[in-house]
């Protein structure tokens, strides 16, 4: 329930990011929601899932990056081969009876993307490979400070595996454990705030301006159009001592006739003592409306790199497929890498492979548009013969050629070093012949004569 606070004209102005938290003794954040009824500061978890949820320019380019990335399945690379069957990968494609691996997927990346940070817990002995993954939203989880400003301990408040999950280290590893089958995996990403180390931060902290903009925007035109269009007449009774009944029957009458918006555009006749109408001319130009909120769109795709013509800016077939590519490279692929990144170290000990040099990684081979440049660029490194061909093979996740085959760079046969005739002056070395061909041979040859000198020595 919001709490509404109304100020007299002798009351000083509250100020909401000190005297409020102070007076109710709550986090900056809470205290703006009790107060205010809706927060659209990114400071917490909770805020920016409200703004997620509110603002369509926040929700559409978030959900153009998770998309991407959820429907790829993972896979492992392990010392340069890729891997698609594992028992790991088999968890991660189906975590749970409740979860499959893309709504996994979608989870974790929406709220790393949202919240700056992703939270999962891993049910079974920790020293063995998890029976279930459960992701856990970030709107339900506080902490307590440990040691070295790292955290102490977490505190899950929601209705799935609740309970204290307090730091320990085992194997010089970072481990948040509840009894001891049950572990919490904190992923987050960058923070400038002091607790750095503790919890991640929202992208949306420095868009929360254009998002509430964007937001009071939509607000206001929906207002606007749900009352009339714009606010463009005031009724003033001059009559004097009008009693409260008399004044609602006026009221009620005078709604009736111009509220809504199917009633924008009227002109309406009312009948009364002293009737003054005033032009106010209020309108949706006043504010920019169109260009407020298409700034705020741009500033928040951007936010979340996703290329402009994917939201509508400058779209068009020939800049579609380039916008794609940019996509994958500034947006997923670096999402790719944070979340597996997080879920390697997660796993990757509990499978006894922390030391195989083993990773997850995005499939960029179930990408069709990934594909057709990694062929076009593959292409080119053929072209100029620098690459075995085993070495192309490895580049496409494909194993080396059979017998050794693929060891050598292959050239046309019709190359010659560089700067050397087509036909050098060397003397070729005769070919070998048959024992009857170079007895006709000498037969056909004339008899050298000997020389003078030859004659004399003898």
């Amino acid at each position: 329930m919001g709490l509404r606070f109304w100020r007299g004209q002798s009351e000083r102005k509250v100020d909401e990011g000190q005297e409020v938290k102070a007076a109710m003794g709550l986090s900056e954040g809470l205290a703006s929601l009790l107060s205010f009824g809706t927060s659209t500061s990114a400071a917490t978890a909770q805020g920016a899932i409200r703004i997620y949820e509110t603002c369509s320019a926040v929700h559409i380019p978030v959900e153009i990056v998770v998309n991407t990335f959820a429907t790829i399945p993972p896979v492992l690379r392990v010392k340069g081969k890729v891997v698609r069957e594992h028992p790991m990968l088999d968890l991660l494609n189906k975590p749970s009876p409740d979860f499959t691996g893309t709504l996994l997927r979608e989870v974790l990346a929406t709220n790393f993307l949202v919240a700056g940070e992703a939270f999962l817990v891993g049910l079974g002995g920790v020293t063995r490979p998890p029976l279930e993954l459960q992701p856990i939203s970030p709107t339900v989880i506080s902490h307590t400070p440990g040691e070295l400003g790292t955290v102490g301990q977490f505190l899950n408040t929601g209705e799935a595996l609740s309970g204290n999950y307090t730091r320990t280290l085992k194997k010089n590893r970072r481990m948040y454990l509840r009894g001891g089958d049950t572990e919490l995996r904190q992923i987050r990403g960058f923070s400038t705030k002091n607790g750095s180390l503790m919890r991640g931060q929202s992208p949306l902290i420095s868009a929360a301006a254009e998002a509430r903009q964007h937001i009071l925007g939509t607000g206001h035109n929906i207002s606007l159009l749900e009352k009339g269009g714009r606010l463009s007449l005031l009724f003033h009774y001059k009559q004097k001592n009008m009693s409260r009944t008399l004044f609602n029957e006026t009221l009620r009458r005078v709604r009736d006739q111009f509220g809504g918006s199917d009633e924008a555009g009227a002109i309406g006749v009312t009948s009364g003592d002293d009737l003054d109408i005033k032009e106010m001319g209020v309108n949706n130009k006043d504010m920019d409306w169109g260009v407020l909120q298409s700034t705020a769109a741009k500033v928040c795709a951007l936010t979340y790199r996703v290329p402009l013509p994917l939201i509508g800016e400058s779209a068009t077939f020939s800049n579609f497929a380039a916008a794609m590519l940019a996509l994958y490279d500034y947006a997923t692929i670096p999402l790719s890498k944070q979340l597996y990144g997080g879920l390697s170290d997660f796993l990757m000990p509990r499978y006894g492979m922390e030391d195989s040099g083993a990773t997850l990684e995005f499939d960029a081979q179930a990408v069709t548009a990934l594909v057709s440049r990694q062929v076009e660029e593959l292409g080119k490194r053929k072209s100029l013969y620098i690459d075995t061909t085993d070495e192309m093979r490895g580049y496409v996740g494909a194993d080396p050629a059979p017998l050794g085959a693929g060891t050598s760079i292959m050239v046309p046969s019709s190359l010659v070093p560089l700067g050397s005739e087509l036909l050098g002056e060397e003397e070729l070395e005769p070919e070998e012949l048959a024992p009857e061909e170079e007895e006709e041979l000498e037969e056909e040859l004339p008899e050298e004569k000997p020389d003078e000198e030859d004659l004399e020595k003898e």
